[in-house]
């Protein structure tokens, strides 16, 4: 059944085949009405650093610049230009007092023989005249003639309004890019166009996905009850149905029918980096799928078929997802009442954590790694756009999830030192870039889908608490506790190696002005590290051991020192260290679960660089992970600094 909050002004019920293309017009002006009208998390934009609500973009197109009348569709087919409506502009510097809305596209630009029209240098003053509407690619055609339809006057699209070949104009723009797609009205989505020579697929629905509006009359009261008057039996009650023939579902169309992976033929925008920030961005997005309108806002996920069905997500239960985190709000309430042994109250900073800060933390956590794992796996025509494409997702994290950390090539500073263990997920696919895009140490050194799972709350609460016990029964006047702290250390020896190292330094260059954006190099200063030096072996390795049955143990490649086995390993992209033949070290880093009933050590497998002059450092840079190594392998290694690229 039609719910009654859906209350289409412009599109009337929809009879069975029914193909007039002119009806998905009409449903996308009930979209964008409804949203303003009824959503009030859509009508907040979604900001990034700054606070301003009057921005506009440096350059925008004006697609009613030659309209011939007043009326509304006098101007469709002709011209557009080019407009600078920033306040520098002049006359036109008023309209910022209440800046005009516009929309924004999203688009593929498609191999280097499709590309569209752009902008440079030498036809800028050209285009700021006058832009014939006839050389431009049927999707910014199909764009301009949407925008027009659906009553705006200004439309940004990223190859005509930034000028491509001014290095410095791409970089400020770039810088931008959160701010424009943030700003932005609505944002047109060309989710099934390879090119820009496709088009915005507006078509009519076909006859496996239309449907059939049916209104049933009823004098049944609504609410139903024996207390209903005769009088109100006599009016009727209009009930609306829709029936399909075949239903699709929002998921599928935009994503295809995959489970891992993007799906380049379905949904080509989908595969595209830049796109995924223009459209987490967006405040509301239509999308032009292969089969169908959707709608995407704060509030809702709609198909043509079904424009009022809500498919946004529920937010995360944590009384669902951790059994144990019913107790924690009294937990922490407890935590704020230590005392000392005098029993004065124990102030701790982290003693002021609250569940819902927990939670808060968690939740950015999760989705800036689930957002990573998505974005890792899309498409760049140029690799060195690899961090310049996700600048605009950094700032809108760090004003609203990590306000108190600073992002450093794709991690966050407050969690860094766990954050230094992401992984691959397909080694054999991962490659290097050709060029310098990011430190080693960043998952943005690797082509390649990447993951890392954040530490839930409930560990970070147990962890929490034990360091403010800990805190709150120490005496620093009583020697007992420094002998206490060593007999831990000797019954798990894994905390001297664990606990020691520390990132002292976080050193960036950025390639230009935006901080978010791509660098020219980076590095960290690692102190109190400590390092084992092993070889890398990819052949099958025998060894004696009793407690197999056979007597011994096969070891399918690994790590060993003096042709014995250390330790597993997983390295960043295959094939890479075995043909450089260089020196490669195991940085402990973390304490693992016990193997075999011993205690081990998991962290970084280190390349040896060279020596840095300057700062009298040993240059590592990472090429993968260990994990299983043996804590007596440490033993008597002094803890040092190193330098890490």
């Amino acid at each position: 059944m039609v719910p009654g909050s859906w209350c289409p002004r412009f599109l009337p019920p929809m009879g069975y085949n029914d193909q007039d293309p002119e009806r998905n017009v009409l449903l996308l002006k009930d979209w964008l009405d409804n949203c303003r009208l009824n959503h009030t998390k859509c009508r907040e934009i979604k900001k990034t650093m700054e606070t301003g609500t009057d921005f506009l973009p440096t350059r925008l197109l004006d697609v009613q610049a030659f309209g011939t009348g007043s009326k509304s569709l006098s101007y469709l087919g002709n011209d557009v230009r080019l407009v600078s409506l920033s306040p520098t502009t002049g006359p036109e510097s008023d309209m910022n007092k209440f800046p005009p809305p516009y929309f924004t596209l999203s688009h593929c630009w498609g191999p280097p023989e499709k590309r569209p029209t752009t902008t440079t240098k030498a036809n800028l003053a050209q285009r700021m005249e006058r832009i014939p509407l006839f050389e431009l690619p049927r999707t910014f055609q199909d764009a301009i003639e949407i925008t027009r339809k659906l009553g705006h006057r200004y439309l940004w699209i990223d190859s005509l309004c930034i000028v491509q070949d001014d290095e410095q104009d791409w970089a400020h723009e770039a810088g931008l890019m959160a701010k424009v797609y943030s700003h932005s009205s609505c944002t047109l989505s060309a989710l099934s166009s390879k090119d820009s020579s496709e088009g915005l697929h507006l078509e009519p629905l076909d006859e496996d996905r239309s449907y059939m509006d049916l209104m049933i009359t009823s004098h049944a009261s609504p609410a139903g009850g024996s207390g209903t008057k005769k009088s109100d039996m006599d009016d009727p009650f209009f009930f609306r149905f829709r029936m399909f023939y075949s239903l699709d579902h929002w998921d599928t169309l935009y994503n295809g029918k995959i489970q891992l992976g993007l799906c380049d033929d379905i949904s080509p925008l989908r595969s595209r980096a830049w796109t995924l920030q223009e459209r987490e961005l967006s405040r509301r997005i239509i999308h032009f799928a292969k089969n169908q309108a959707l709608w995407e806002c704060a509030e809702l996920k709609a198909t043509a078929q079904r424009p009022w069905h809500h498919s946004v997500y529920p937010a995360l239960d944590p009384e669902q997802e951790w059994k144990e985190w019913a107790g924690i709000k009294k937990s922490l309430e407890s935590l704020s009442l230590l005392q000392d042994r005098d029993g004065n109250p124990v102030h701790v900073a982290a003693a002021a954590v609250t569940a819902s800060s927990l939670l808060s933390a968690y939740r950015g956590e999760h989705e800036w790694w689930e957002m990573v794992f998505d974005y890792s796996q899309r498409l760049l025509s140029k690799d060195t756009d690899k961090l310049a494409a996700l600048s605009g997702m950094a700032q809108f994290y760090q004003r609203n999830h990590f306000p108190h950390a600073r992002y450093v090539a794709g991690l966050w500073s407050s969690r860094l030192e766990e954050e230094l263990f992401w992984e691959v997920d397909d080694r054999t696919s991962a490659s290097r870039p050709a060029e310098y895009v990011a430190p080693s140490w960043s998952w943005a050194a690797v082509n390649g889908r990447v993951s890392f799972r954040p530490k839930d709350p409930v560990w970070r609460f147990q962890s929490m608490r034990k360091n403010i016990l800990a805190e709150a029964e120490k005496d620093p006047a009583n020697p007992v506790d420094a002998k206490d702290k060593d007999r831990d250390r000797e019954r798990d020896p894994r905390k001297v190696i664990c606990e020691e190292w520390k990132v002292e330094e976080v050193n960036l260059l950025p390639r230009y002005d935006d901080q978010y954006g791509a660098l020219k190099g980076a590095s960290l200063i690692i102190g109190g590290a400590r390092l084992v030096e092993v070889k890398l072996f990819t052949e099958t390795l025998i060894e004696p051991d009793p407690e197999y049955i056979q007597g011994f143990h096969r070891h399918y490649g690994g790590l060993k020192i003096d042709g014995r086995w250390v330790a597993d390993h997983r390295l960043d992209v295959e094939g890479e260290v075995e043909q450089s033949g260089c020196r490669l070290w195991c940085l402990g880093m973390v304490a693992e679960k016990h193997y075999r009933e011993r205690p081990v050590i998991g962290g970084l497998l280190l390349r040896e660089e060279r020596l840095d002059v300057d700062g009298d450092l040993c240059v590592y840079s990472r090429v993968g992970k260990f994990h299983n190594m043996a804590v007596a392998l440490f033993d008597g290694v002094e803890p040092r600094r190193i330098k890490l690229i």
